[in-house]
């Protein structure tokens, strides 16, 4: 492990002109975040470079450019979270995804809605509110976890390294104030599951028709619960 540490310090360091203090501290990072993220080294930095140039083209495309919208990347594959006014803008950010991964993306679009039921600054409220929620539960590695918060839909991105990590994550953002509704794109990796497995899921979450880019703000299904394990409102998880 100690040898793992050095030589991703001494790659930073000869990769880039920054001091020797700024190159040990960026490669701390980059250890710290790949100990706490489910993901080898090799996809976390494929994911932050496909994430970077998928912002860059939305943001240089004359549609997309003013949407609100955000990407990222998890094993390749685009997850995209925002709100249009059309069909069309929905669908110009699919493609985009699609031509820069290579893959099909997961979209949670949804029609820009009147701003007297969720403000952006309720938006606002709810991420930084979450994201502190996380920060203090401890069977959550918060930086795995990314969240935004879209008409006060609180949408959860992230690999982490267990179901009990998924439902901790899950129960902070129903229990947000302001939350309306909560759709999770978490995946686990699960004790003894496969990169299979998780890539598997992914793709089904991928499976959308194009009239469901868009979504209508309609009541979610119940998530199934197994038989010996209590619906995960009725208590906190535990530390």
């Amino acid at each position: 492990m100690k040898q793992y540490i050095t030589a991703t310090v001494l790659i930073l360091l000869l990769m880039t002109s920054c001091s020797v203090g700024s190159a040990i501290r960026s490669g701390a990072r980059t250890v710290y975040k790949t100990a706490v993220d489910e993901r080898s080294l090799k996809h976390i930095l494929n994911d932050k470079k496909l994430t970077a140039l998928l912002m860059e083209k939305i943001l240089a495309d004359d549609i997309t450019m003013v949407l609100d919208a955000s990407a990222k990347c998890y094993y390749g594959y685009p997850f995209i979270v925002g709100q249009c006014d059309t069909l069309e803008e929905a669908e110009r950010l699919v493609t985009i995804a699609r031509q820069v991964t290579g893959k099909p993306p997961v979209p949670y679009i949804l029609k820009k809605g009147d701003e007297r039921f969720c403000t952006i600054t309720d938006d606002l409220r709810i991420t930084t509110e979450l994201n502190a929620r996380l920060v203090s539960d401890s069977a959550v590695f918060s930086t795995n976890v990314y969240v935004k918060s879209v008409q006060c839909h609180a949408v959860l991105l992230g690999v982490v390294g267990s179901d009990k990590a998924v439902q901790a994550a899950e129960y902070h953002a129903r229990h947000t104030p302001g939350v309306k509704k909560v759709r999770s794109f978490l995946l686990s990796t699960g004790s003894g599951r496969s990169w299979e497995a998780v890539l598997d899921t992914i793709a089904e979450m991928a499976m959308k028709d194009d009239d469901e880019l868009i979504t209508d703000d309609q009541p979610e299904a119940p998530a199934l619960q197994p038989p010996d394990q209590a619906p995960i409102e009725e208590a906190p998880p535990a530390p």
